[in-house]
């Protein structure tokens, strides 16, 4: 659709709109490709590394940015669900590639007598099908109005002429809602569809592919197949994971030296060259080395080539020639990336050219945050990396598809790298343990129902298990970070959807880090580091906490418990707790405004920062 008007942001392409999404355009439905050989598109993306991640990922061969040139094909999509009806005469047509290629492309139009001159626009069926291994399909419609005459005889189903119906006595029900043939009247509501069992009733079993994929792509199967709601989360699950670029590198070693050790550790994976080997080749590779520091930091003087074999003797000397690469855990990445954010100029590059740079904010002495907040940190710059490993259907927890549809995860991974800036805000720790000390008991007690919860955790709170150890406070930092995002959007004119939480909980440690990183100006502009500075950050802490203390839907809000994904929300509602769920790492879960300001008579809770609200 190299010449087609629509159009993507490049980010959206990794999410909300990875491969396997359905993508909404007006009245149109699509279903994005994946990035297979077969679609050229993702041929002419622009490589993009950042080595931390792909050692997490495994993606030797790095990252690709979706692809942009109008001269070449972009990102490939497909019409789904190819069921469409016609708002006026309610007629049903399989729209498929011929009428496609008759249509070039443009949005599909009924072809009725009564609707040809209207040239009303045909509206795509609002349910497909699914399973938890990942396949996506149309609903049989055919076996659907027919349902009823299994046994006797039917039409034959490649001329049957199909209508999606509605009755105004059945109201929204869905019970009133009816898939009818004109051509042998039989007929069937759509109640029962969407229930877990509710294909089984016409038999439609899985077809073991992809929509875009042939036959010949098909493997066998046996998953039931579920109906959903084409814009039903449950139809795309993406796994998309991220990490900043903080150019840091292993322990204490220099980037430098980083920059070396990852050249030597591709060669080896990739052409099978032994340390040995590649002391043979040191000034090629060392010319190598050189284009891979300066791509992000050109002010880097060139890697000689007594510096590389120089590396090459440390690998050798420390009897890790051989080694198979590591990377980071989940802890270990977010562990250095704190490293960097609380100690700025302490590790990384600290350059004009750094992908990250921080400064300390100073906390005045007199201010009501000095003994909650230990520290202030601006990132007037950052590089943050995000790549779609995969997605899934049905359940969180069903089959990882790779982006490639493979067996295996691919060498390289779509991805996006945006640039901003933000705010990292460090708790004091003694502060932390003294609240989590004195309220023991109270939030044992306020929290045993999300615990027991977590500890038998289902489908989609199984993400959330990990957090019990520091619970209490890792709700804490994230209700502060989304009352923080709100207030910050309030006050600056920030859109909800472009502030980011990264949240950094350790049993010793806990900080947050708001920022803005985009494709676009608003993400780079210096608005949010300006807002940073303690004076002004000081109102808007207290603003946003005083602001917490009443909700719109209170007392209901304060008091309802086990609401939100997973049952995991206590006071958190729309008006007052929740942001947009591209902004939370925690898809709008474990958030609760009584750990803020909770009163121990009324909540049972003394809220961290209560002691701040007057009266």
């Amino acid at each position: 659709m190299a010449s087609d008007p629509r159009t993507l942001r490049r980010s959206e392409a990794v999410h909300p709109y990875g491969p396997g999404a359905i993508l909404d355009w007006g009245q149109e439905s699509f279903v994005v490709l994946d990035t297979s050989a077969k679609n050229l598109g993702w041929k002419y993306g622009e490589r993009i590394q950042l080595e931390r991640l792909q050692r997490r990922l495994g993606a030797s061969d790095g990252f690709k940015l979706a692809p942009t040139n109008k001269r070449r094909p972009g990102v490939s999509v497909q019409r789904f669900p190819s069921w469409l009806f016609c708002p006026v005469c309610r007629g049903m047509v399989r729209w498929g590639r011929d009428l496609e290629q008759q249509s070039k492309g443009a949005p599909p139009r009924c072809r009725s007598t009564r609707c040809k001159r209207l040239k009303t626009v045909l509206v795509p069926m609002r349910y497909v099908a699914a399973c938890s291994a990942g396949h996506l399909t149309e609903v049989d419609w055919y076996r659907w109005a027919h349902q009823n005459r299994a046994g006797t005889t039917q039409c034959d189903p490649k001329r049957a002429h199909l209508k999606f119906t509605s009755y105004g006595s059945g109201g929204a029900s869905l019970g009133a809602i009816r898939i009818e043939c004109e051509s042998c009247e039989a007929g069937a509501s759509i109640e029962g569809l969407l229930g877990e069992h509710g294909l089984r009733k016409v038999r439609q079993r899985c077809p073991g592919r992809q929509p875009w994929q042939s036959r010949a792509d098909a493997v066998d199967c046996d998953q039931p197949l579920q109906a959903l709601q084409r814009s039903q989360t449950a139809v795309h699950y993406s796994v998309v994971e991220a990490a900043l670029d903080i150019r840091m590198a292993d322990g204490d070693r220099f980037v430098r030296e980083k920059v070396i050790r990852d050249v030597i550790e591709r060669t080896r994976d990739t052409m099978y060259l032994e340390l040995s080997d590649q002391r043979k080749m040191a000034e090629s590779l060392a010319r190598r080395a050189t284009d891979s520091l300066q791509t992000d930091a050109p002010s880097e003087p060139a890697v000689s080539k007594e510096e590389f074999e120089a590396v090459l003797g440390l690998i050798e000397a420390e009897g890790v020639g051989n080694e198979e690469p590591r990377g980071e855990t989940a802890e270990e990445m977010m562990g250095n990336e704190w490293k960097v954010l609380s100690h700025p100029g302490g590790v990384g590059l600290t350059d004009s050219n750094a992908p990250i740079r921080v400064r300390d904010e100073p906390i005045r002495s007199d201010s009501p945050f000095e003994r909650f907040i230990a520290g202030v940190h601006l990132v007037e710059r950052l590089r943050e990396v995000r790549a779609f490993v995969g997605f899934r259907r049905v359940t969180p927890d069903g089959d990882l598809v790779y982006p490639n549809l493979g067996r295996r995860r691919p060498t390289w991974l779509p991805a996006v790298e945006v640039f901003g800036e933000g705010i990292f805000l460090r708790f004091e720790e003694a502060a932390l343990q003294e609240w989590e000390d004195r309220e023991r008991e109270g939030l044992a007690k306020r929290y045993a129902d999300v615990v027991a919860r977590l500890q038998r955790a289902d489908d989609f709170t199984r993400q959330y298990a990990d957090r019990i150890d520091v619970l209490s406070r890792f709700v804490m930092v994230h209700t502060l970070s989304h009352v923080l995002i709100r207030e910050l959007c309030y006050e600056c004119g920030y859109s909800a959807a472009s502030l980011r939480e990264r949240l950094y909980v350790f049993p010793d440690k806990a900080g947050v880090l708001i920022y803005t990183a985009d494709g676009d100006s608003e993400g780079s502009l210096g608005g949010l580091v300006r807002q940073g500075s303690f004076d002004r950050l000081e109102s808007t802490l207290l603003a946003g906490v005083q602001r917490s203390a009443w909700c719109s839907n209170d007392p209901v809000c304060r008091e309802l418990t086990g609401r939100g994904p997973g049952k995991t929300n206590l006071a958190a509602c729309h008006a007052c707790g929740l942001t947009a769920e591209t902004s939370c790492t925690e898809m709008n879960g474990l958030l609760d405004r009584v750990l803020l300001i909770g009163n121990r008579q009324e909540d049972g809770v003394e809220g961290f920062f209560s002691g701040l609200l007057g009266g």
